[in-house]
């Protein structure tokens, strides 16, 4: 790191990238409903939802499968 700035500045900001990501996800997970989870998924990557079975986003989510399926069909009926 001494050596070339350029690593440590590479390694600093993707460390603090990794963090914010982090802080987000904590924030989310513990302070919206399952319906306020999945929305923001969804915003923030729309194309995750046609890539991904709804089981593992579920577990990504820290939701059951089950609650999942009813918010993408109650979704889907708006």
């Amino acid at each position: 790191m001494l050596k070339i700035p350029a690593m440590e500045r590479y390694f600093r900001i993707l460390y603090q990238n990794s963090l914010v990501t982090k802080d987000n996800r904590l924030i989310v997970s513990s302070g919206f409903t399952a319906e306020e989870k999945y929305s923001q998924l969804i915003k923030n990557d729309p194309e995750i939802i046609k890539r991904v079975p709804h089981n593992l986003i579920a577990s990504y989510l820290g939701l059951a499968p089950e609650t999942v399926s009813r918010i993408r069909k109650k979704i889907s009926l708006k």
